[in-house]
């Protein structure tokens, strides 16, 4: 099974898309072309905005929650691998792969942090901490990020 995890934030709609419904059906899509079991949604919105997301997917599990905490505390048997840039990880001490590198576990929940911030959650040493290998130091945002971390699941699992 697998999942991924995003973040819903109060920045997410200024670039480029009208609303969070917007935002959370760009997930939806991405999960829908990679054959994603289901997505998580942290929503860190002032208003929670993304309670009132009607999810119709009958292809798609979706679970809300307003922290990660409480979707971690939920999920502690799944494998987390979360998504960060190296040298954030590395000035934690926390040992970090390369996406190149990486064998993807089963039963994944791929992390992929707010677009505007942290994960606000001090690393568990138990979980997976992951880069994107990229020419410039710039981030991705989490929409762009997550097809390739999920194509690079899907190269190495037909290899």
């Amino acid at each position: 099974m697998v999942t991924i995890l995003f973040h819903l934030t109060d920045f997410d709609p200024l670039y480029g898309l009208e609303s969070p419904k917007n935002y959370i059906n760009e997930w939806m899509q991405i999960a829908k072309a990679f054959g994603v079991d289901k997505i998580i949604m942290i929503d860190r919105t002032q208003f929670k905005l993304g309670k009132y997301y009607n999810h119709r997917s009958s292809d798609i599990g979706y679970e809300y929650y307003e922290t990660l905490e409480n979707s971690y505390d939920v999920h502690k048997d799944k494998n987390w691998v979360f998504f960060e840039d190296k040298e954030t990880m590395e000035s934690h001490n926390v040992q970090i792969s390369s996406l190149t590198n990486f064998k993807h576990p089963e039963n994944p929940i791929y992390v992929i942090g707010p677009n505007f911030g942290t994960y606000n959650k001090e690393p568990y040493y138990n979980d997976f901490w992951v880069y994107i290998e990229m020419v410039s130091p710039n981030p991705l945002y989490g929409t762009q990020a997550i097809p390739i971390v999920l194509y690079d699941r899907m190269m190495k699992e037909n290899k």
